[in-house]
């Protein structure tokens, strides 16, 4: 196989902007994965490692899939700056609040894998040959990730064909020492030379990049417990106030009030409704790490309604009866929640009848959500204004009373009476006597 020397190459190359962001670490028990739009149009894919002292982040340029055959000169930049968490140096190195680099992604397609290389470049300008003519003709003629890693155990000079390995460490030496101490601010760079004696064409599909910055653990939080309140008279809620947790980190001491802030609920001297409501603070340490914590402040009900009466008035029927409904004696009762009405209410007599004409006393009682209960009397008067009818004795007409009994004879305690009498009766007259 030909050897092929890079120096001796036209060194066309071309230039991917790489853009940054940062992610911090929460106290959650979580893992979230975010895409977030960066400046001027890009996109970065952000992830958390929550919970964790490690805060990951990962950016992918915008400019790809990016051709590099034939020769093309093209250079593109964005500008990044790191947080604004008053813990974050903005640095490489290891100490808490500088940042590794922890992986360098870029999905490639080529005819000759060992006709091209990948450099990146720094802010600061620092180079660093991350693989120079590897994977022989066939090792990226189907798409595929090249990840490299400080972490990786596999050195690039053993690719010499076939599909690349899961990772390799960096072939011109690792990321955490050749860039050590370089602020992350500014335009990172993927550079592509290909070989001009070879131009087999190729593509750079993506190119990403993570950081990890060490935030330390996260800071304790003190939420206070949970508590009642009795709704306040005439609302239905109470108003409330309530402290602020306190909040204390390994590396910053007691947060400021400032760094602990409310997150979720009704703010304190406001009304809280009846019912149970959340109230959650977040305290931010100096690294970005939050941690979050809930109280439940439960409002009761404890004023009753106000039951109102009024008189009502029932006529009974042919049969002498008569009914209403609680509603009927109802006056216009109120109650401080459930907008303004009582939720049930109930009357002590509904059913009337003779022996109720007049006027009778009719308990009206009325309860709201919470189970709180008042009354008052109404008077409801009874009406029978049905004549009644009369029969006189002797009156023409003949009236019939009947009685069934079983057998042939007159049961026990029976008499059978005729009773003889005259009428004045001819004979075609149109009644019985």
């Amino acid at each position: 196989m030909k050897k092929i020397t890079f120096l001796t190459f036209l060194c066309a190359f071309l230039t991917v902007p790489l853009l940054y962001g940062l992610s911090l670490g929460h106290s959650e028990m979580a893992y979230g994965t975010t895409i977030i739009n960066g400046p001027a149009g890009s996109t970065s894919i952000e992830s958390g490692l929550l919970n964790r002292a490690i805060a990951s982040s990962t950016f992918c340029s915008t400019e790809t899939p990016l051709d590099f055959a034939p020769p093309l000169n093209t250079s593109a930049s964005v500008a990044v700056t790191n947080t604004t968490n008053s813990g974050d140096l903005g640095v490489i190195g290891t100490g808490l609040g500088e940042y590794v680099i922890a992986n360098v992604i870029i999905n490639s397609i080529t005819d000759s894998a060992a006709d091209r290389l990948y450099r990146l470049q720094s802010p600061n300008g620092t180079i660093l040959m991350l693989d120079a003519a590897n994977g022989g003709s066939d090792g990226l003629d189907v798409a595929a990730d090249l990840v490299f890693t400080d972490l990786s155990s596999n050195d690039i000079f053993t690719w010499g064909g076939g599909a690349p390995l899961a990772d390799y460490m960096p072939q011109g030496g690792d990321f955490a020492s050749t860039f050590a101490g370089e602020s992350i601010t500014g335009n990172w760079f993927l550079i592509v030379e290909s070989n001009p004696g070879n131009q087999a064409g190729g593509t750079v599909n993506s190119f990403c990049i993570t950081f990890e910055m060490s935030v330390g653990n996260a800071p304790e939080i003190f939420c206070i417990a949970d508590f009642t309140a009795d709704s306040d008279e005439g609302f239905c809620g109470a108003v409330v106030n309530f402290a602020p947790p306190l909040a204390i980190d390994n590396e910053d001491g007691v947060l400021a009030p400032s760094a602990v802030v409310q997150t979720g609920g009704i703010l304190t001297g406001n009304e809280f409704p009846v019912g149970d409501n959340d109230v959650t603070f977040t305290a931010t340490d100096s690294h970005g790490n939050m941690t979050s914590c809930t109280f439940v402040i439960t409002v009761f009900d404890v004023e009753e309604p106000v039951a109102v009466c009024q008189a009502f008035t029932v006529t009974l029927d042919a049969a002498g009866n008569g009914s209403m409904v609680a509603a009927d004696i109802d006056g216009g009762s109120t109650d401080n929640c459930n907008g303004g009405l009582p939720t049930v209410m109930s009357a002590s007599q509904t059913i009337f009848d003779c022996s109720d004409v007049g006027d009778v006393e009719v308990v009206l009682e009325v309860m709201d959500d919470a189970g709180n209960t008042s009354s008052c009397i109404a008077v409801v008067t009874v009406i029978d204004d049905i004549a009644p009818v009369v029969t006189c004795i002797g009156a023409p007409g003949l009236t019939v009373y009947t009685e069934g009994f079983d057998g042939a004879t007159i049961p026990a305690g029976w008499s059978s009476i005729l009773i003889n009498g005259t009428d004045d009766w001819n004979y075609g007259d149109a009644g019985l006597p």
